[in-house]
């Protein structure tokens, strides 16, 4: 059995985002990813709009990049507060497109980081300065 703080080596995690045409916006998306990655996390980022790579170049990326690992699954972690119309009919559409292109692997779609009760309980926390 796995402790919590364990990675399963055979599921990398993408961080999915809105995007910007900003560059300095991905910044503290760039930042979670890299934090994870020091944690010896697979790990991607990708951006519905605006920035690049898309879900699917993602996707590709891990597999290509982890062709040792012999990846099973992604995880797909919404990086959004809200839940709205991008994730409730964008986000499975794209997820339903890529996992017709990559039969192998098991596309799973997490909570997106708003509704997590953990994460609302740590920004309160902040909040109460």
């Amino acid at each position: 059995m796995m402790k919590s703080n364990q990675v399963n080596k055979d599921t990398a995690l993408i961080l999915l985002a809105h995007g910007s045409k900003d560059p300095l916006w991905a910044g503290p998306v760039m930042q979670l990813r890299d934090l994870l990655r020091a944690r010896d996390r697979i790990v991607e980022v990708a951006f519905l709009e605006s920035m690049t790579p898309n879900l699917g170049d993602a996707i590709e990326r891990l597999i290509q990049a982890n062709a040792d690992v012999n990846l099973k699954a992604i995880d797909i972690f919404p990086v959004f507060f809200g839940v709205g119309t991008h994730l409730r009919q964008d986000l499975p559409r794209l997820c339903q497109a890529e996992q017709q292109r990559f039969l192998h692997i098991t596309l799973r779609v997490l909570p997106a980081l708003g509704q997590n009760a953990a994460m609302l309980r740590a920004i309160a926390e902040t909040l109460m300065v």
